[in-house]
């Protein structure tokens, strides 16, 4: 018991060598392999993931800048349109006060025309009573006429 047998040993050693490089060889070569490339594809999904979210944020802001310039213009169109809605309403409003004063200064003119056709009218009805009353009375058709007309003509 106490010796060692040198023969036994070397065979013991060659044989663990043939194992370690068997080991080596099929097992933990892939195994590594596997295990760098899983490590490359998650630092690649998490440098996706990062892409993402960064694209995400991006987007984001994007869509708020949008927003907000959509929100401006919006304001912006309808500042436009009430500047035009009162400038149209200005324009309306004037126009209706030309259109009233034309009617009114048409109305004035008219009823200015009727009061003198009016009292030209009168005023020969007047001369005619008047001639009538005078033919009655002085029992001539004629008498005065001149007289009754000139009057008339010089109110």
């Amino acid at each position: 018991m106490g010796f060692i047998d040198l023969g036994a040993f070397a065979i013991q050693f060659v044989n663990l060598l043939v194992i370690i490089y068997v080991l080596n060889r099929f097992l933990f070569r892939p195994y590594l392999a596997y295990i760098d490339r899983e490590a490359a594809d998650r630092a690649r999904f998490e440098s996706s993931v990062s892409d993402a979210d960064k694209l995400v944020r991006e987007a984001h802001a994007e869509a708020e800048s949008l927003r907000l310039k959509a929100r401006d213009e919006a304001a912006s169109i309808r500042r436009d349109g009430e500047e035009l809605a009162k400038r149209e309403a200005s324009e309306i409003v004037a126009r209706a006060k030309a259109d009233a004063e034309s009617v009114r200064t048409k109305a004035v003119a008219d009823l200015a025309a009727d009061r003198s056709k009016m009292e030209q009218d009168l005023e020969r009805e007047a001369i005619k009573f008047a001639l009538d009353v005078n033919a009655r009375l002085f029992a001539r058709s004629e008498a005065h006429t001149d007289f009754i007309t000139k009057q008339c003509q010089a109110k």
